[in-house]
């Protein structure tokens, strides 16, 4: 049907529109899958103004940004940072979330490369006390 319409429209002959789905990675190609992560995924905090960091990886060297979902939970900084290259195509930023709520609460921290990759990271801060932070590697991530 979209081909007819674009027929009519052009005043010539049908062409074959691609009906696949690409996705797009952070390294510019078209055919890549996001090639973006976050370790730990999890964190968990046991008071507030605790502060913990989780690396993001990526295959580029694209600007990543972080943001957090409840800025009344946690906080993250820096807002944006270009990453450091490792060599081999692998770029790392590292982030600090600082947890804000001392009743207890929960949010996410998403971080997006070149405007189209993201990871997130679950926040978790428990009324309980205290002034540790953990992390949970996660998804076969290694954790600090």
């Amino acid at each position: 049907m979209a081909a007819a319409i674009l027929s009519a429209c052009s005043g010539g002959g049908t062409s074959p529109i691609s009906t696949g789905a690409r996705s797009i990675s952070d390294k510019g190609g078209i055919s890549h899958v996001s090639d973006v992560s976050a370790s730990p995924n999890v964190l968990t905090f046991a008071a507030a103004g605790v502060s913990a960091t989780f690396v993001v990886n990526s295959g580029s060297g694209h600007e990543i940004s972080a943001t957090v979902a409840d800025p009344s939970c946690a906080s993250v900084s820096p807002a944006a940072q270009k990453p450091d290259s490792q060599g081999g195509g692998n770029h790392t930023a590292t982030f600090t979330v600082t947890s804000v709520n001392a009743a207890g609460c929960s949010t996410t921290v998403t971080v997006d490369a070149n405007g189209h990759n993201t990871a997130s990271v679950a926040v978790t801060v428990t009324a309980s006390g205290g002034t540790t932070a953990t992390g949970d590697p996660g998804n076969g991530n290694a954790g600090p």
